[in-house]
């Protein structure tokens, strides 16, 4: 039987905002801005300014898209567990908002958090400008950065996909890191997997794209990558959620 349904948007951003308040109210989410400004920042430091080192944060940017891998999925990890957990799930997707609405939302509400982890960042990109001479090109500044958003915005729709499908917290980060940590370990070419297993691994393990960003190498296809994967994984996230209204 249909029922009425108000518009996408409203909801969207109703969910968005009340995930970006619970994060922000979270000695958790706190403690991960804190830690990822902490390393990053001394991996800054260590290398862009010291004395004699070229005008460059690729060093930070590379460290800082290794943070992402561990810290992401614990952003990620209570999104939608935390409602399983605690009962408010399935009121939630039987509601009138919509899967597409808590899917959307959900992943906005992370979004906005990782921008809040990532905003103070830009204080290195200053800094490094006013010590070096000459400064800094910006056009690597601005594709380190960009390299930065795409990867944490696929690692989230990632860990929200883990945080769907478990109440529980730990093993959401746990599934998201150990899915991103496999991925890599064999995209490596470590382990012994037949030559296919190895080029799908390569084809769509992101680090390496973020990689090439982060060093000025742009690429249409590393662009469309980002959005096409996390574009998939939030349609997973999505039929998972729909498929909860039929049990």
């Amino acid at each position: 039987m249909s029922r009425a349904t108000p518009g996408l948007f409203t909801p969207t951003l109703s969910i968005a905002s009340r995930e970006l308040r619970a994060l922000l109210a979270s000695a958790a989410g706190w403690l991960v801005i804190a830690l990822f400004l902490l390393l990053a920042g001394g991996a800054f430091a260590s290398q862009a300014l010291q004395p004699g080192a070229p005008a460059s944060m690729r060093t930070f940017f590379d460290f800082a898209g290794l943070l992402l891998l561990w810290m992401v999925p614990a952003i990620a990890m209570r999104l939608l567990s935390e409602e399983s957990r605690a009962g408010t799930l399935e009121p939630l997707v039987t509601s009138a908002a919509g899967d597409a609405a808590i899917t959307l939302g959900k992943y906005l509400g992370g979004l906005a958090f990782l921008a809040f982890l990532l905003a103070p960042t830009l204080a290195y990109a200053a800094i490094l400008g006013s010590v070096s001479d000459p400064a800094p090109d910006i056009g690597p500044v601005a594709s380190g950065y960009l390299s930065l958003a795409l990867l944490g915005a696929t690692y989230l729709a990632l860990g929200l996909l883990a945080s769907t499908l478990t109440n529980s917290q730990t093993l959401a980060y746990l599934a998201a890191l150990l899915a991103l940590l496999g991925l890599r370990f064999l995209a490596s070419g470590t382990a012994a997997v037949p030559g296919f297993v190895l080029n799908t691994a390569r084809s769509i393990e992101p680090a390496e794209r973020a990689r090439r960003l982060a060093a000025g190498i742009v690429h249409a296809q590393d662009l469309a990558y980002f959005p096409l994967a996390a574009g998939l994984l939030l349609v997973a996230t999505f039929a998972v959620l729909s498929s909860r209204r039929w049990r």
